[in-house]
């Protein structure tokens, strides 16, 4: 994949785009969950967040699944 780390660290200049960004970010997560084997806890890191639990919260709070779940889910559809 040809996104660099510092892709997911765009800043977020106001509190209205926050929102945005966050989904972005979450967006770019997905595809690389589903694209690559990266571990959830360095797919956070990657993400910006200090921590996986917190990353994992947001990712839920995006696509209604953990990142380990929407993996799965994906990995089935595939097959």
């Amino acid at each position: 994949m040809a996104q660099s780390a510092g892709a997911f660290s765009r800043p977020c200049l106001t509190n209205d785009s926050r929102q945005s960004c966050t989904h972005w970010r979450m967006q770019i997560a997905a595809r690389r969950l589903v694209e690559t084997r990266i571990t959830v806890d360095r797919l956070a890191e990657h993400c910006g967040y200090e921590s996986a639990a917190s990353f994992s919260r947001a990712f839920k709070r995006t696509f209604g699944v953990s990142p380990a779940t929407f993996r799965k889910n994906q990995a089935q559809r595939a097959d």
